[in-house]
């Protein structure tokens, strides 16, 4: 490949990028407009609120986990992959605001969210995050593959994104069942830890049921049930290995204890470990 080749390449990737970075300012724009009772730069730059800035950081995080799902595809020309970018870039962004509703309604139920995080509390911010970022990695996985029609692959992105979010949420919301704790009580407190607990937990969730979603396509009812079938052993076998792991290395924690009060550096390890399963059993079982 001669100079001339490879600087129109590097030209060509580089404008990619930018119609990613423009994506980003307008998913910022439609967050600053969504959140009318404060303004999101003051507080993070004036007031140096965290809560505030971790969700914010959740949603370029998440967009851009999503985003190199996009970049990752199958050319179809510099206009085609323009108008792709474009497309399924701003799919993407509109998805990540549809799961930040469906925390607000179903993880963070009864708590207003907005108000928590105006106030400053870090532990719903960190939720939100966790939100965001692992609802990017599902948008990668829903995003990431060969096909060059531009149409068929905005309705695969389509029903696979749905399916995947309502996977998500039922593993999530059983996963945040199993707590002993009152999770709601414990967010609303401003307890980090907790919040850390469900913001590893929902990325390891998204992990596994990311690993279902990508590879050759087998025609969509085939790819479907392969889906359903991996995130149900990826999800038992993930549950498991994190109670054995949770013996393993820490026997003589008491989790529960120190979960409520508000024990960080436990919450870390805890989650560390999920995540780090979650990312050998995607390689290897699902």
């Amino acid at each position: 490949m001669d100079m001339i080749t490879t600087s129109l390449l590097r030209a060509q990737s580089l404008l990619y990028a930018v119609l990613a970075l423009l994506l980003a300012f307008l998913a910022k724009k439609a967050d600053d407009w969504r959140t009318t009772q404060f303004d999101d730069d003051h507080e993070i730059v004036e007031k140096g609120n965290s809560a505030v800035a971790i969700r914010r950081a959740g949603l370029y995080l998440g967009g851009m986990i999503a985003m190199t799902g996009v970049l990752s595809g199958a050319t179809r020309g510099l206009v085609g992959d323009l108008l792709g970018i474009a497309a399924f870039g701003a799919a993407a962004y509109a998805a990540l605001f549809v799961a930040r509703y469906l925390c607000h309604k179903l993880i963070l139920r009864g708590i207003d969210d907005d108000s928590e995080c105006l106030k400053g509390n870090a532990a719903v911010g960190v939720v939100q995050l966790g939100i965001f970022v692992a609802t990017g990695i599902l948008l990668n996985g829903a995003l990431s593959g060969d096909d060059t029609d531009l149409w068929r692959g905005l309705r695969a992105f389509g029903v696979f994104f749905v399916l995947g979010q309502l996977v998500f949420l039922a593993l999530a919301l059983a996963f945040q069942r199993l707590t002993p704790l009152d999770d709601q009580a414990e967010l609303r407190k401003g307890n980090r830890s907790v919040g850390l607990e469900f913001a590893g937990q929902f990325v390891a969730i998204a992990i596994i049921l990311r690993a279902g979603l990508t590879g050759p396509s087998q025609g969509l009812r085939a790819d479907v049930v392969a889906f359903l079938m991996s995130a149900v052993i990826g999800s038992i076998a993930l549950l498991l290995f994190q109670q054995l792991a949770r013996r393993a290395f820490l026997h003589k924690a008491d989790i529960n204890r120190c979960l409520s009060d508000d024990n960080v550096a436990l919450a870390i390890t805890l989650q560390a470990l999920s995540i780090a399963f979650a990312l050998v059993l995607a390689a290897t079982v699902v």
